[in-house]
């Protein structure tokens, strides 16, 4: 995260394999939300699971011109990329918190986390 920081842009060109193998939803794109960084992927993975019109830009694979695109649409309309990224920031926020998601699990496992391994309260991703 600490080098991502200093990006102004997660751009993930996935493909998918010739024998239509495709990856998860990528780690990546959800540190890049958190982080409020504009988001542009393609469809050949999972990440249409979180990033849609309203996240950030989705493109075709193996499409290097619509990356291009995409890249210079990020940078013209400032507006609407800020958009992207707060309801990018929103959705990580509500959908992937660990205090929403994996605590009450492990509570109801009947466990308590130790407090070395509690949440951070720093308000960083």
């Amino acid at each position: 995260l600490k080098v991502m920081r200093r990006c102004n842009c997660l751009i993930l060109p996935s493909r998918r394999t010739p024998d239509g193998d495709r990856d998860g939803l990528a780690n990546v794109i959800l540190e890049a939300a958190a982080l409020g960084l504009p988001i542009i992927t393609t469809t050949a993975g999972s990440a249409s699971d979180f990033v849609d019109e309203t996240t950030g830009i989705l493109v075709e694979p193996e499409n290097p011109a619509a990356l291009c695109e995409a890249l210079l649409q990020t940078f013209s309309d400032a507006p609407a990329t800020a958009e992207r990224c707060r309801n990018a920031r929103l959705r990580v926020e509500q959908h992937f918190d660990v205090d929403k998601n994996v605590l009450p699990l492990i509570e109801a496992f009947g466990l308590k986390p130790s407090a070395a391994e509690g949440t951070d309260t720093s308000g960083e991703p």
